[in-house]
């Protein structure tokens, strides 16, 4: 960060950086958009003329730019992020232990690029669903009925009573996303 010119609630400050062994210079417009504790300033970049990196995440509470949290609101329907020439690496942050979002580096110039997230089940939420079926089997199978009301199993007689059911095998689960964001 180079010079910074301040007038009122506006500032210019000259921005310098290397790419490619290059130095460039920049000029970048801030306006002042709140305090802190009164005493310290914040500052909104105003039209950059930067290059951005639009990124949509359906179903993140956050993400984070090279480590750092950005705090953002859109990820849904996508959020444009202006940007200095670069590689950034962007990991939504998907608010769960149970779902997770793959990083992206991104390479940014002078143009906009787009990046695209999509969230995956984590082996925790696997293993809750897992937990929790296995149980609603177990539930199932210790039942009496011929057709027990809400499980799968069921068999068909005249009067039965007291039936006993077991299981063969150890079911096996897979976890996938629905198109409306369900699981």
């Amino acid at each position: 960060i180079g010079d910074v010119q301040r007038s009122g609630s506006a500032a210019t400050v000259t921005v310098e950086y290397t790419i490619d062994g290059a130095q460039q210079s920049q000029d970048v417009t801030l306006t002042k958009s709140g305090s802190r504790f009164v005493v310290f300033d914040d500052w909104k970049i105003v039209d950059p003329d930067l290059g951005a990196i639009e990124v949509r995440a359906p179903g993140a509470t956050g993400v984070e730019v090279n480590g750092r949290a950005i705090d953002v609101d859109g990820l849904e329907d996508g959020v444009t992020l202006a940007a200095f020439p670069g590689t950034y690496e962007i990991t939504p942050d998907a608010g769960s232990k149970f779902l997770t979002f793959e990083s992206e580096k991104v390479r940014v110039d002078t143009d906009q690029e787009f990046t695209d997230f999509e969230v995956t089940a984590t082996d925790e939420l696997l293993a809750e669903v897992a937990s929790q079926a296995d149980q609603f089997v177990a539930g199932c199978i210790a039942r009496t009925e011929a057709d027990p009301a809400g499980c799968p199993n069921s068999t068909y007689g005249y009067r039965l009573q007291d039936v006993r059911w077991a299981l063969d095998a150890k079911p096996t689960y897979e976890v996938t996303s629905t198109y409306g964001g369900g699981w």
